[in-house]
């Protein structure tokens, strides 16, 4: 947890070759080398806003150039909040931008407006431009959702199709993640994952191998398939999980859950 004025502070010590304001070097110009330098370049448009020429990301940095200056960012988030942190080095410019909300758009346009300024770019409107993007994006997750819903509508009427209870439920394990257990509670299906109690929710038939998990906690905004593996004896070996929707944030990381049987 932290304030604007922590992390500020923590900007100019960044800018001021690692020291602290009473003088005192807490990593080596080697390091800072290493930290600040390419690791990982990522591909970059051709036509992009800031001329940029090379991208990617360093060692725990994201690492590029903006009109000839070199930048440094990276940006963060937990359930409900996001966060941009923003150094150009050579400018003394560093840009600290914490939401109550879960919007990259928002701290978007509030670092590329102040960056423009101190870069001499006339106002470009990064709102509108942000704005349009998001409405165009978020029609388009809305359209994933509906549709991966109404296959799940249609399926339930196909009764003989769906998967039955013996095939699928009972305990499966992830080495890393844990337990997940999948129990039938009446008519339905329930999902629940022992190291997170939150993460629990109800599934829906989708295929004949699969099921929609509609989480309780509709915060997350995460919604996802769980895709079964069946033996010779159509019984469940292994699962994985698949968003539903591009809306579900990258670090959910669940597509990378190897769930087995036990």
């Amino acid at each position: 947890m932290s304030n604007i004025k922590d992390m500020t502070t923590w900007a100019e010590f960044l800018m001021n070759n690692f020291t602290t304001k009473d003088g005192k070097k807490l990593v080596s110009d080697k390091n800072v080398q290493q930290l600040w330098s390419l690791q990982i370049p990522s591909s970059i448009s051709a036509k992009n806003p800031y001329d940029t020429s090379f991208y990617g990301y360093g060692m725990g940095w994201f690492l590029s150039d903006v009109k000839g200056h070199k930048q440094i960012q990276h940006t963060g988030g937990l359930i409900g909040t996001v966060t941009q942190f923003t150094l150009i080095p050579d400018l003394k410019l560093g840009i600290v931008v914490l939401t109550n909300q879960q919007s990259g758009a928002a701290f978007n346009t509030i670092t590329n407006t102040l960056k423009d300024s101190y870069l001499g770019i006339a106002d470009r409107n990064w709102l509108k431009t942000y704005g349009e993007r998001m409405t165009k994006n978020e029609a388009f997750y809305e359209k994933q959702k509906k549709e991966a819903f109404a296959k799940s509508e249609t399926f339930k009427k196909e009764k003989n199709s769906q998967p039955k209870a013996e095939q699928f439920t009972g305990k499966y394990n992830d080495v890393w993640f844990g337990d997940v257990e999948i129990v039938q509670q009446g008519s339905t299906y329930r999902i629940s994952c022992a190291n997170s109690p939150r993460l629990k929710g109800e599934l829906l038939p989708y295929s004949n191998n699969s099921f929609i998990i509609k989480w309780d906690d509709r915060s997350y905004d995460a919604d996802a398939y769980i895709i079964f593996n069946y033996d010779e004896n159509g019984k469940a070996e292994s699962a994985k999980l698949k968003a539903i929707s591009d809306v579900t944030d990258f670090s959910f990381d669940f597509d990378d859950l190897d769930l087995k049987k036990k």
